[in-house]
């Protein structure tokens, strides 16, 4: 049991939460460009789930090149970027959005 948690080092688990959400950057920003040309009536809640939608599409992504298997660790950290993605598209989508 004590050696399971023992990959689970801050510098590790920074890397795979900055990495999903560096992966998730850039296709967040040309969702929410693409987004404004239409007329949302909720800026922030579109592009909360804009950014929830690219950050689990990330978190994908990346976990085929991450070298971490448990279960855990994919639901405690991924959760946390892609809610960090989430929230990222709901205060950029809040002001990029609005009309």
């Amino acid at each position: 049991p004590a050696a399971r948690l023992a990959e689970y080092t801050p510098v590790f688990i920074a890397e795979c939460v900055g990495l999903i959400l560096a992966i998730a950057a850039l296709p967040l920003l040309v969702a929410l460009r693409l987004l404004r040309r239409g007329a949302s009536t909720r800026p922030a809640s579109t592009g909360a789930l804009t950014g929830l939608a690219v950050g689990a599409l990330a978190a994908t992504g990346y976990s085929f090149f991450c070298p971490q298997d448990n279960p855990v660790f994919y639901l405690v950290w991924y959760g946390v970027a892609i809610g960090c993605a989430g929230l990222a598209g709901a205060l950029v989508g809040r002001r990029l959005l609005a009309w």
